[in-house]
């Protein structure tokens, strides 16, 4: 089974996940995560923890649980995740019908960012990019308001840290940035006109009309420097480096990846 390299970490696969970077096994299981299927159903909890619905509807899309040892996700209609108490162990039976790639991106976009907190590494809902070879430059913002746009547009002269999960850890050298997987996930409009001169790019998964454009990716850690938050009426920049200067402090709450399970 190969060896995948995210955010710092390394995780064990027996799917082969094209998402994710290669890595040869590590020589020490401190920094490990385990990700297996079974065709094992899991019970309904009697009680839910979070139920996320999808905007301007009651229907929920995931729910999380408390479960014996762990956290149940479920991803209504498509997969549900059981992830150990210490983040080490992810176990997924996928519903029937439920393809590899809608998956593995349930697995890299939705599920991992969670076991990032078990890990010890906070989450932000933001892109970064590499804009020295030792620091980072992140954006954080809502969805649609044109994080990996931005990121992916720098990374062509420069290198991708992460799309959509900056996961971060203090250190004495100041917030370091962990680097994600070398691809961004682009709404069709904007991918084109970046990226036009490109052979035809693939769907992020089925279950999203973004598309995959791969990138080159910086190995970390690296050194936040900047993180601006994007908004119609710019007014925040948290800079980790010149605690004077850092007013979106506040408003960097609402960028955070929210936990569900912790």
């Amino acid at each position: 089974m190969p060896w995948y390299a995210l955010s710092g970490l390394f995780l064990h696969s027996e799917r082969p996940l094209a998402t994710l970077p290669g890595s040869s096994e590590p020589s020490s299981t401190q920094g490990t995560i385990h990700f297996e299927t079974t065709s094992q159903r899991f019970p309904t909890p009697e009680d839910w923890l979070v139920v996320r619905t999808f905007p301007q509807e009651e229907r929920a899309w995931l729910s999380a649980a408390r479960v014996a040892g762990g956290y149940l996700l479920r991803v209504h209609d498509l997969a549900d995740f059981v992830v150990d108490a210490g983040g080490t162990k992810v176990l997924c039976a996928p519903e029937p019908g439920c393809d590899e790639a809608t998956l593995e991106q349930l697995l890299v976009d939705q599920i991992l960012p969670q076991v990032l907190h078990l890990r010890g590494r906070f989450s932000l809902h933001a892109s970064s990019v590499a804009w020295t070879s030792d620091a980072v430059v992140g954006f954080a913002g809502l969805s649609g308001a044109g994080k990996s746009t931005l990121a992916a547009s720098l990374a062509q002269g420069r290198s991708l840290v992460s799309d959509d999960c900056l996961a971060i850890t203090l250190s004495s050298a100041g917030v370091l940035v962990h680097p994600s997987y070398p691809s961004a996930r682009l709404c069709r409009d904007s991918a084109q006109a970046l990226f036009g001169n490109r052979a035809a790019l693939e769907l992020a998964s089925p279950r999203t009309s973004k598309l995959r454009v791969a990138l080159p990716v910086s190995s970390g850690p690296l050194v936040l420097r900047r993180l601006y938050i994007l908004e119609e009426h710019f007014h925040d920049i948290f800079c980790p480096d010149v605690p004077e200067a850092s007013s979106g402090r506040r408003g960097l709450l609402s960028h955070t990846s929210t936990p569900w399970i912790m």
